[in-house]
């Protein structure tokens, strides 16, 4: 590991990319250099996000996204504590950390329209806590996306 980056993907750096593998690289470094744990999410969640994007409208395919989540969810290392809870509330992973989990209340401000969540206040320690507790959650489903071979 160097600078936070895994060494099979500092190894895979020397290979010929196309450009939507450089742009999961690009956010996936970005990540891991932040110091904010909001654009780290951000970030992350993007390196995933850039999989399924439709080449026709440059839109995230987010049952893709979900369903692709949701296969990962039972081998991730995270609490399967999680995981209980959110099929308790009848939820999976894929859909929890785009919209009430993390992407869509990090970048938005207000209440959501979709599932009327609300966004996170910066400065509350609580939606600080709750964000930083899903970095590890969406960095590793970023580094499976990018060591498999799912961008391309």
């Amino acid at each position: 590991m160097f600078l936070g980056i895994p060494k099979k993907i500092l190894t895979s750096l020397a290979k010929k990319r196309v450009k939507k593998e450089w742009e999961a690289l690009s956010y996936y470094k970005e990540a891991i250099n932040s110091e904010s744990y909001y654009y780290k999410f951000l970030c992350f969640y993007n390196t995933i996000k850039i999989a399924f994007l439709d080449p026709l409208t440059n839109q995230e395919d987010i049952d893709k996204t979900d369903k692709w989540i949701d296969g990962q969810a039972k081998k991730l290392s995270i609490p399967q504590t999680l995981l209980t809870a959110l099929a308790g509330q009848g939820k999976n992973l894929g859909a929890y950390l785009r919209h009430e989990g993390g992407r869509n209340v990090v970048s938005h401000v207000g209440t959501l329209r979709i599932g009327n969540y609300p966004t996170i206040v910066p400065d509350n320690s609580k939606d600080r806590e709750k964000i930083r507790n899903l970095i590890p959650i969406v960095q590793e489903l970023a580094t499976i996306a990018i060591e498999s071979g799912l961008i391309k």
